[in-house]
């Protein structure tokens, strides 16, 4: 039977090469690199550490990983692979690898052609980057492969459930990586209920609590420039990693919260993907806003009257984060939603709004919820009220919470590592 669905799954992936390479091109996306035309590595003697993620968010969780590695394998190289533009764009410059990539298509010639450029010691995948011609040929090689903050969603378990019962591709699949590290104790629940191994399933904590890092003043401090930030005599709202139609719903909340407020209010959105600024630009021309697109700001900006602003630049989001009286958090309010980081403003001290559809982050949205940090809402409706409500009755006491729980989920790299380290004898 799972012979039979490998097969169906080649015949699929060399189906749909080139619509996909055609969406690809669109994206910006190095097409001889997803063919596997990668950079060759050079033949040092050395390790080869290959590290996938798919875009930013999975940066967050390879990050301590990737520094990690470097103190205990000064010498390895590094090589990192994403999936999409913004990924590729936002990690340059700020990790430390020796080879930067597009993630190849899982099609066996063009993973053939990849392994013969980089020669991997170890592999090392994120969350959702189980895919099967390339863990096979991992196995056929010998090269230990891991997967990092590994995590199945609600809607997707429900189709992995299908196929282990009809033709044992889970358990099959998963006998491939060395070792399963999950993003929390029900995602390994969730992985057990699938086909995976109990001896594979290893949960050491999350490793982005250890990405976390101290508040950059002299950013914070250009940010607060650049915006003309001014706590007393404004309110500020982030929000943060928005997607389509949320735009709009968070700009009726803000302009129905200005109505009621005696103090400016002002708004920063933030889009997921850099390729819908325009997007968002035509919606806010058509409501007749005016508006300052962050890239066209400088500190000697006069213009201290704007109170509605678009986010145009890569990797300034979480600096941002500092300035916000509240952060209302993206891919929420609409299904299939899923959600976005609610621990990176929460590690910024900030309170957090989001909507019924945080699947992909409930357990982390769970937990700040407890700790009076942030608040979900049950229907969209409830945003204006709940807006209104954060900025002139927010809640107390929840900071020294947050800095104690932050401290506490601290260290899964250190001890992701170590399990790795038997595996690595070889190297």
């Amino acid at each position: 039977n799972y012979t039979m669905f490998l097969s169906l799954y080649k015949a699929s992936a060399a189906l749909f090469i080139p619509l996909f390479l055609a969406f690809c091109s669109q994206k910006k996306r190095d097409i001889a690199q997803l063919k596997g035309n990668l950079p060759e590595v050079s033949e040092t003697g050395v390790p080869v550490i290959w590290l996938q993620c798919l875009s930013v968010g999975e940066i967050t969780a390879i990050r301590p990983i990737i520094f990690e590695l470097t103190k205990q394998m000064p010498k390895a190289q590094i090589y990192l692979s994403l999936s999409t533009y913004a990924g590729y764009i936002n990690v340059q410059g700020k990790l430390p690898y020796h080879y930067l990539s597009y993630i190849p298509y899982d099609n066996p010639a063009y993973i053939a052609k990849a392994l013969e450029k980089i020669r991997p010691s170890l592999v090392i995948v994120t969350e959702t980057g189980f895919w099967p011609a390339m863990l096979f040929m991992l196995k056929e090689r010998a090269i230990p492969v891991f997967l990092l903050h590994g995590r199945v969603s609600e809607r997707s378990f429900k189709r992995y459930q299908t196929l282990e019962n009809m033709f044992g591709f889970c358990s099959t699949l998963f006998k491939q990586f060395s070792l399963i590290f999950p993003k929390s104790n029900e995602q390994l629940n969730r992985f057990a209920k699938i086909g995976a191994a109990k001896e594979k399933l290893c949960f050491e904590g999350d490793t982005k609590f250890d990405s976390f890092r101290k508040r950059d003043e002299k950013k914070v401090k250009q940010m607060c420039k650049l915006f003309k930030h001014n706590k007393e005599e404004h309110f500020t709202i982030v929000a943060g990693s928005t997607h389509e139609g949320e735009e709009e719903l968070i700009v009726k909340a803000w302009r129905e919260a200005q109505k009621r407020s005696q103090k400016r209010i002002r708004l920063i959105l933030v889009p997921r993907r850099l390729e819908r600024i325009k997007e968002v630009e035509n919606s806010l021309q058509s409501l007749q806003l005016p508006y300052r697109l962050r890239s066209s700001l400088t500190e000697n900006n006069q213009e201290e009257k704007a109170d509605l602003f678009i986010l145009d630049t890569i990797g300034e989001l979480q600096n941002l984060y500092y300035l916000a009286d509240v952060v209302i958090i993206g891919r929420s309010f609409f299904p299939p939603g899923g959600g976005h980081s609610v621990l990176e403003p929460a590690f910024a001290g900030k309170f957090t709004l989001f909507g019924p559809y945080i699947s992909y982050n409930q357990e982390d949205a769970e937990a700040m919820c407890a700790l009076g940090a942030a608040r979900q809402l049950q229907s969209n409706d409830a945003l204006p009220d709940a807006l209104y409500d954060a900025l002139y009755s927010p809640p107390k006491g929840y900071n020294t919470k947050l800095e104690e729980y932050f401290k506490k989920q601290s260290g899964a790299s250190i001890r992701i590592i170590q399990k790795m380290l038997p595996f690595l004898h070889h190297l």
